[in-house]
């Protein structure tokens, strides 16, 4: 009964914004909405053509490429891609559109081939394969053989699209009956892409090439490894008998998913590329040498812990701080304790000043404090990086003139990013709503809750 309080408490509070908070109610729901969406599948859109994109990393800019190049008009996509969500994604497919993408994700095993049952692929995209499930799914073995139940899935006429520059994805050519188109990096792909360069900060520019033609594209991503889901947009367009002129047209269109490598000029001339919502170790890689590669006066990296680590947490902070001495000339942590100590020591053994290097304990309006301290100005360069539940997108905002009240120090509000919260500039008197104390999770910060709240 309290809970039925608080949601209506919320509902009048934020008419229309509400769906943000009863995301983990629908998420129990499932049952009911997968016996929908698998009914509207079969006899409301028998005939569309489905694509599903799948893999570890890159699924959300692989959708977004998808949709851009294939779909004339595109229409509201929920970003959560699982569970209840991913059938209402299927639900809200219109039935007079040709063709549709969704993007499919897992928390667990078990879970894709009940998905691939209800959404009968009839194109898959498979992305990668990385070790962010490795607490549900060990070892990268585990996750290619749960991933590749939708791939199995598809029929003898469908067409299963994979990285061929990533082994566990093109293991998956050996799984399916269907078409295999292979994407990547080397000439004896499919499609591929040569010459790739980055044209700071307007993004990478590549030649992609394609059933013996080659066109010069100039996208908005940057990084080398968000060319694949370009490549991987590109494959299935080559595979509808799109121009290729055409694609590489559409594909230019195509700007970063909010908080993946997202580029952001701050009032005072610096760029923020906000990289905050996954922290795996193989993104913290990726990011860490895009840094390294941008012309800057500063590099400055503003980073979170590793999301799900792998092992023993020494190594990898170790690799970190290495990676990060040859890429920063200012590196902030604001992760936990136990591992500055690690990260700082393999950074000053590869060369980076101890002077260099700050813990901040005061979380994203410390690090805020400290980096307007040291004169952002142009010419410096910011990478934000942290896992999603800490929420550092809330320093960019903040950086840019945004009133940013919450202090949540684990968020478990459901929504893609922060500028779309509605406690993003909450007052202390919804801080008495229990489900606002509960979803906002504050660990040390407990009685900064009650004394705001008081």
């Amino acid at each position: 009964m309290r809970d039925v309080l608080a949601y209506l408490d919320l509902g009048l509070r934020y008419r229309g914004r509400l769906d943000a908070f009863l995301r983990h109610r629908l998420d129990r729901c499932y049952p009911l909405p997968r016996t929908l969406a698998a009914m509207y599948r079969r006899w409301g859109i028998p005939r569309k053509q489905l694509i599903t994109v799948i893999g570890s990393l890159g699924k959300s800019t692989t959708t977004r490429a998808l949709r851009a190049v294939l779909l004339e008009k595109d229409h509201y996509q929920s970003f959560s891609n699982y569970g209840s969500r991913l059938a209402e994604n299927l639900l809200r497919s219109p039935y007079w559109q040709r063709c549709d993408v969704l993007e499919v994700g897992i928390s667990g095993p078990g879970q894709m081939r009940d998905y691939a049952r209800m959404i009968r692929p009839d194109v898959v995209v498979v992305t990668s394969i990385a070790s962010d499930h490795n607490r549900s799914l060990p070892t990268l073995e585990q996750t290619r053989e749960e991933k590749a139940e939708m791939v199995r899935a598809l029929p003898s006429a469908g067409l299963a699209v994979l990285n061929a520059d990533d082994p566990h994805v093109i293991w998956m050519a050996s799984q399916t009956r269907a078409r295999v188109l292979r994407y990547g990096l080397r000439p004896d792909c499919d499609v591929w892409a040569a010459d790739l360069q980055l044209n700071w900060p307007t993004g990478m520019a590549f030649t992609l090439h394609a059933g013996g033609e080659s066109v010069r594209v100039q996208s908005r991503l940057l990084g080398g490894h968000l060319v694949y889901p370009l490549l991987a947009a590109a494959a299935v367009a080559w595979q509808e008998h799109m121009p290729l002129a055409r694609v590489a047209q559409r594909l230019e269109t195509v700007a970063p998913v909010p908080a993946r490598l997202e580029p952001h000029q701050l009032p005072g001339g610096a760029i923020l590329i906000d990289d905050s919502y996954k922290s795996g170790i193989e993104s913290f890689r990726v990011a860490i040498d895009l840094l390294r590669q941008i012309p800057a006066r500063r590099r400055i990296a503003v980073i979170g812990d590793i999301e799900e680590p792998v092992g023993s947490l020494g190594p990898l902070y170790r690799e970190l701080g290495e990676r990060l001495a040859s890429s920063v000339d200012l590196l902030i942590s604001l992760g936990a304790s136990n591992t500055i100590g690690p990260l700082r020591a393999a950074a000053t053994q590869a060369g980076l000043a101890r002077s260099a290097i700050h813990r901040i304990a005061g979380g994203v309006h410390g690090a805020e404090e400290f980096l307007r301290a040291n004169d952002l100005s142009a010419g410096d360069v910011v990478l934000l990086k942290g896992p999603y539940a800490k929420r550092l997108r809330r320093l960019l905002l903040r950086l840019q003139g945004r009133s940013v009240c919450c202090s949540a120090e684990d968020c478990r509000v459901k929504v893609p990013v922060c500028d779309v919260c509605p406690l993003l500039d909450i007052d202390t008197t919804q801080l008495h709503n229990p489900l606002v104390t509960r979803w906002l999770q504050h660990r040390a910060g407990d009685n900064q809750i009650r004394e705001r709240a008081a």
